[in-house]
This record gives structure tokens, C-alpha cells and sequence, in this order.
């Protein structure tokens, strides 16, 4: 794959990230009014559950090439990985754990807590990695000097 295609797969999955995200917290909103909609809250986190799972998959699956010689290269690309998958493994587990808690009012409190936390993690990655100037198709430009002679 290209570095584009990669952008371009990876901002899709945050795309449909956001529209279940969206429609987790409208049900959550509905429950904390006092609604009883248990089940769809549970059904609707768990659907958010299991695209975040692949979605993680997908991109830790990529994320080795895009720190790879070529690519965006960290400072600390093993370090920037490890936290990286760290931080998956903590946004799904916050988001089973919601979806598993009996106390519905609960469960949209803390919902809506790792909604925004994974909305702020989603945006980090498309200031970062994911960012236009970042990864793209383009060869690195080897000449620090533009083609201009030295001294000018």
C-alpha cells in the first residue's frame, strides 16, 4: 500500500468511528433523561467495541511501516508503538467495561467519558502519524538545499 492508501483506510475507519461514537452518545443522552434503553446502549457500545478492535488491528498492523526508514520516523519509533498499542488496549477495555455495567446511568456517565477520550485520542493520531504532511506519496527531498548552490 501506498502511504496515501494507508491515510486514506485509516481516516475511513475514524469516519465510521465517529458516526457509532455519535450514535452511542445520543442513546447515552436518551438514558441519562431517564429512558430505558439498556439494551440498545449495550448493543450500540458493543458495536463501537468491536470497530475500535478492528480498527486497532488494522492500524497496529500498518503502524511498523509508517515508522519504518521512509516513513514517519519518531525519535523512538518502538516507544511510540508500545504507547500507541497501550492506548488501544486501554480505550477497548474502558469501552467493554461499559458495556457490561447492569447500572445503565453508570454506564452513559462513563460512556461519554471514553467517547471523548478516544475522540482525542483519534484526533492526536490525525495531527500526528495520519497528518497530510506526514504521510503522503511523495519522495523525501534528499537535497536539504532545494537544487541552489552552497553559500546562496
Amino acid at each position: 500500500m501506498t502511504p496515501s492508501q494507508v491515510r486514506s483506510e485509516l481516516l475511513r475507519q475514524h469516519a465510521d468511528l465517529r458516526q457509532l461514537m455519535e450514535a452511542a452518545r445520543e442513546i447515552a443522552r436518551r438514558v441519562r433523561e431517564g429512558e430505558s434503553l439498556r439494551r440498545q446502549l449495550q448493543a450500540s457500545t458493543l458495536r463501537l467495541a468491536d470497530a475500535l478492535n478492528a480498527h486497532n488491528r488494522r492500524e497496529e498492523e500498518l503502524l511498523p511501516a509508517l515508522t519504518a526508514d521512509g516513513g514517519w520516523a519518531p525519535a523512538d519509533p518502538e516507544g511510540v508503538n508500545q504507547r500507541h498499542f497501550e492506548e488501544h488496549k486501554t480505550l477497548h477495555g474502558a469501552l467493554v467495561e461499559v458495556s457490561t455495567e447492569p447500572n445503565a446511568g453508570w454506564v452513559a456517565g462513563h460512556l461519554v467519558l471514553a467517547l471523548d477520550t478516544l475522540l482525542e485520542h483519534m484526533a492526536n493520531e490525525e495531527r500526528t502519524f495520519l497528518h497530510h504532511s506526514l504521510l503522503h506519496d511523495d519522495e523525501p527531498d534528499t537535497d536539504p538545499y532545494g537544487g541552489r548552490p552552497l553559500g546562496t
